[in-house]
């Protein structure tokens, strides 16, 4: 039984049910709205209203004393009339047979008359119709006359503000209409509020996670229902990720730093045969590799690093921040015959992770600085709330179905930009990382006006950001 509980419950509260119910009673209500409109577009006769019925019981009573007029002790028990100005009202008698006693003129009334009669013949339940837009018929209300009952129909013309009093006392179907739509409008929003306002929060915090904001707080949704399932699975999702991930970055560093063990005896044991033996090609093969197996660990100790870090972001100096790696870059392109240029238009402020957006640009600056032959730029410009930062040089490029490969790690160039040339890979994933740490994207083509590489990075920027 308690088990029969909990699945009805379970149930009511899904998202399943919710929609359905109100799909199903939004429905519903239109089929009987629909009825009610045609039903009422049909009807031609009415509850009779409370003006109808007094004007039924003065004609009865004159039809039964008739002149000379009666005692002043009945006409004060009788109701005021509420319409003394009804134009051109006919009074018609009937009898027990449904036929007309007396000999009213009915003009082109005679035939909806005569139906009107026909149809409506109940005593107890007297009805009204309209005809001829401002042509009335009500009745029947009945009276004596000697030892005979009789029924009394008033056929009359309404004046306008008359026609209108009775319009408004009709149903309309416009007003069913209006309140249709006005419920199913009210609960389809809440409906779409309902199912939309904790998705816009996951939405959210979805995007924050993938920005690289692992700890991100997820929103707190109480609902038993599947979005409530789907925040509950969402969230442990995330922190399994955020485990995930950490631990691995953490197994990166680990191993990084011990691997500097071994290499550093490797390196002793090398200078040491160099001095027992001397220089030999296996000697200086295995340096080679030492030393790109060095750099390779120290790359991986500042990837590793960057990740690990759980700065935030700060407003900086964008012309303070980049003062010291453009006078390096600048030394270092000097040494070997090239020149570094800085083209800066960007904002005086950013808001960025300075560790990680300085590696980045470094990166790709040195790199710049490696294959270009004589130019190497790097230009920021700002456009429709985007910081672009670009570098480029006058190297021998790279083949366009390696331009998407390049960022991945340890990924090197086929052709020009070959493992001859150095370096271990690492430096465009790192700049990879850090650009999407900031929400931004980083993207790599082939210059137009001639040979080189140009890569772009591009990170969300606002115009009023200062410092604090």
């Amino acid at each position: 039984m308690a088990s029969m509980v909990s699945r009805l419950w379970y149930m009511a509260n899904s998202l399943f049910f919710k929609i359905f119910l109100s799909f199903w009673i939004i429905v519903l209500l239109t089929v009987i709205t629909a009825m009610l409109i045609v039903h009422l577009g049909t009807k031609d006769n009415y509850p009779l209203p409370n003006w109808a019925k007094r004007e039924l019981q003065h004609g009865a009573f004159f039809m039964k004393y008739g002149p000379p007029p009666p005692p002043l002790s009945i006409m004060k028990n009788l109701p005021p009339r509420p319409f003394p100005q009804m134009e051109h009202s006919r009074l018609i008698v009937v009898n027990q047979r449904g036929q007309i006693i007396n000999a009213p003129v009915l003009g082109d009334q005679q035939r909806e008359v005569l139906n009107f009669i026909f149809n409506v013949n109940d005593p107890n339940q007297p009805k009204l119709r309209i005809f001829h837009h401002n042509q009335v018929i009500f009745g029947p209300w009945p009276f004596h006359k000697g030892e005979q009952v009789k029924f009394l129909y008033i056929a009359s013309q309404l004046s306008p503000s008359h026609l209108d009093q009775l319009r408004r006392f009709r149903a309309q179907p416009e007003i069913l209409l209006f309140i249709l739509i006005a419920f199913s409008l009210a609960a389809c929003l809440v409906l779409a509020w309902h199912i939309s306002r904790p998705l816009k929060k996951l939405r959210t915090a979805a995007n924050r996670i993938a920005m690289g904001e692992l700890c991100a707080t997820l929103p707190a949704i109480q609902r038993k229902d599947e979005i409530g399932q789907l925040a509950e699975s969402f969230s442990h999702m995330a922190q399994t990720l955020a485990n995930a991930i950490t631990n691995q970055r953490r197994l990166l560093s680990d191993i990084s730093h011990e691997l500097r063990s071994p290499l550093t005896r490797l390196n002793m044991a090398v200078a040491l045969s160099y001095k027992r033996h001397g220089p030999s090609n296996e000697l200086v093969r295995i340096e080679k590799e030492s030393v790109r197996l060095e750099e390779m660990i120290r790359a991986l100790l500042g990837l590793s690093r960057m990740q690990l870090d759980e700065s935030r972001l700060e407003d900086q100096n964008l012309s303070s921040l980049l003062e010291e790696l453009s006078s390096d870059c600048q030394f270092e392109a000097s040494q070997v015959e090239k020149t570094f240029r800085v083209e800066n238009y960007g904002p005086e402020h950013i808001r960025c992770y300075p560790d990680a957006l300085l590696s980045a640009i470094e990166n790709l600056c040195r790199n710049a600085i490696k294959y270009a032959q004589k130019l190497v730029e790097l230009k920021i410009t700002t456009k429709e709330n985007q910081l672009y930062i670009q570098v480029q040089d006058d190297g021998p490029g790279i083949d366009k179905e390696e331009l998407e490969q390049i960022f991945r790690p340890f990924y090197r160039a086929s052709k020009a930009r070959d493992r001859d040339s150095g370096g271990v890979g690492l430096g465009l994933a790192i700049a990879d990382w850090a650009i999407r740490h900031h929400g931004g994207m980083i993207r790599a083509s082939n210059r137009t006006d001639h040979s080189g590489l140009c890569v772009t990075m591009t990170i969300p920027y606002m115009p009023n950001q200062t410092n604090e």
